[in-house]
C-alpha cells in the first residue's frame, strides 16, 4: 500500500490494512521517498508492529545519506553491491519486457546500461585478496545479500567467485543454519 502522503495517519492506515487482510497475508508499504531519515526509522518501528513484510523507498533515492543510513551499513555513502544488483535486475527485466511496452521505450539504451552495471559489479564488488564478492565496491566486508547475485542470474551459482562467496558466507556468517547479514561488529 502507498504511504507517505499523510505521515501523521500512516501508522493508523497500515493498522487498518493489517486488520482488513488478517495476520496470514503479507503487507508491503511504499513511501515513494516521502520521509526524512529519522521519520522513516520511526515509521519502520510502527510498521514492524503490524508485521509489515516490506518497506519500499522510505527516503528519496536522491537522499544518499538517508538511503545509506537506513538500508546499508553505517559507513555512509558507498556503492553497495546489493543496490547495484537491484538496479541491474530492473534494467535486465525492462529489456526483456520492452517488446510488450509498445512505442517510446529504449531497450537498446537500457541494455547498454545493464551491461555496464554488470561489468562494474563483477569488477569492483569482488575483493581481490579473498576472491569473494563483498557488500560494497572496494570493500572486503562480507554481506549475505550478495547471494542474490546468483538468484537474480547476474552470475551462475557455480561461478568460481560465487562459490567462494557462498562458502565464505556460510563459514563466517552462518549461525546454526541461519545467516547473519553482515560481517563485522555485532551492532551493525
Amino acid at each position: 500500500m502507498k504511504v507517505g502522503r499523510d505521515p501523521a495517519r500512516d501508522c493508523e492506515r497500515v493498522s487498518l490494512a493489517r486488520a482488513a487482510i488478517g495476520p496470514d497475508c503479507e503487507l508491503f508499504v511504499d513511501a515513494n521517498g516521502a520521509y526524512e531519515r529519522k521519520q522513516a526509522l520511526a515509521m519502520a518501528e510502527g510498521f514492524a508492529d503490524e508485521q509489515v513484510s516490506w518497506f519500499e523507498e522510505p527516503v528519496s533515492s536522491d537522499d544518499l545519506a538517508g538511503d545509506a543510513g537506513i538500508w546499508e551499513g553505517r559507513e555512509g555513502e558507498r556503492h553497495y553491491t546489493s543496490s547495484k544488483l537491484m538496479c541491474w535486475v530492473a534494467l535486465d527485466r525492462a529489456v526483456k519486457l520492452a517488446p510488450q511496452l509498445g512505442d517510446g521505450v529504449h531497450p537498446g539504451h537500457w541494455a547498454e546500461q545493464r551491461d555496464e552495471l554488470r561489468a562494474a559489479i563483477l569488477e569492483q564488488a569482488c575483493d581481490e585478496q579473498s576472491g569473494v564478492y563483498a557488500g560494497a565496491f572496494g570493500s572486503d566486508r562480507l554481506d549475505a545479500s550478495v547471494l542474490l547475485m546468483a538468484t537474480m542470474c547476474l552470475v551462475a551459482a557455480d561461478d568460481e567467485r560465487m562459490l567462494a562467496t557462498i562458502y565464505a558466507i556460510d563459514r563466517e556468517l552462518g549461525v546454526n543454519g541461519l545467516v547473519r547479514r553482515w560481517s563485522g561488529t555485532s551492532d551493525d
